[in-house]
């Protein structure tokens, strides 16, 4: 991925777990997804869970798989610190468990796995296809990729606002619904939900302060010039009983 993003989401390792609301939600219904697609919990298995964050969904996925051999990543350092803190009881009794620095975009997975999960980490990858590829063949017999994503739809209350000043929102393009249908293709079996969560804030400059401080601000790499953001802001002074309604669009998806 591109330098920004662990520069990003380092920045807020210490505020992360405050501000997350909405990665928070995500995390507990892709746990209700995860424990209704995967059979079979009990038995011991080798699990790889792509960018953990401060461990939102790490934490259920610890007590959910008691005798499974976990790999925990994220790309930033100051991420998997924070979770190690958060699960540092549970990892402690696990046999041949670790952390580890991984950038998902290298699509560099080596050894076989039973289970690969990933939250809210898919739509800030920008070759996916290759990444699919790589994780179908490092999935044993019957292994399952499971992870959510964003959808094209998301935050459009916000580009709304950056087009009315006449400039774009510098965010990830991300995916329609049959766009996500034929990246994971690779594998012929599949099964999704698509979910709509809405955050309501007192104005757009609230929105934008809080998506600073969970790092996915900027999440394109492109900086907003001051100008721009001023005239963004701008639209929060011109009627100051509007609330802002932040926008997700949510997929969770089971691939075997």
């Amino acid at each position: 991925m591109d330098h920004v993003l662990p520069q990003n989401f380092s920045r807020s390792a210490s505020t992360y777990a405050a501000a997350a609301e909405f990665q928070r939600f995500a995390a507990g219904r892709l746990y209700a997804f995860v424990e209704r697609e995967v059979p079979n919990r009990q038995r011991s298995a080798r699990v790889l869970e792509l960018g953990c964050g401060t461990g939102f969904l790490t934490i259920g996925l610890l007590q959910l798989f008691p005798n499974a051999r976990f790999v925990i990543s994220d790309i930033s350092d100051e991420m998997l610190h924070r979770c190690r803190e958060q699960t540092r009881e549970s990892m402690a009794e696990r046999f041949d468990s670790y952390f580890e620095r991984y950038d998902i975009a290298e699509a560099r997975i080596e050894k076989q796995y039973d289970l690969i999960l990933s939250a809210l980490a898919f739509q800030w990858v920008p070759n996916l296809d290759a990444v699919m590829a790589n994780i179908r063949e490092h999935l044993r017999p019957d292994g399952r990729l499971v992870f959510s994503t964003l959808l094209a739809g998301t935050y459009s209350s916000l580009h709304r606002a950056f087009r009315t000043v006449g400039a774009s929102y510098p965010g990830p393009r991300l995916m329609t619904e049959d766009e996500l249908l034929k990246t994971c293709a690779v594998f012929p079996h599949l099964e999704r939900e698509c979910l709509d969560y809405t955050e309501a804030y007192p104005d757009i400059r609230q929105f934008l302060k809080r998506i600073q401080l969970t790092g996915t601000g900027n999440g394109g790499g492109t900086p907003v010039p001051v100008g721009t953001l001023r005239r963004v802001m701008a639209l929060a002074d011109a009627d100051p009983t509007a609330e802002y309604l932040a926008d997700y669009r949510i997929a969770n998806v089971c691939c075997w």
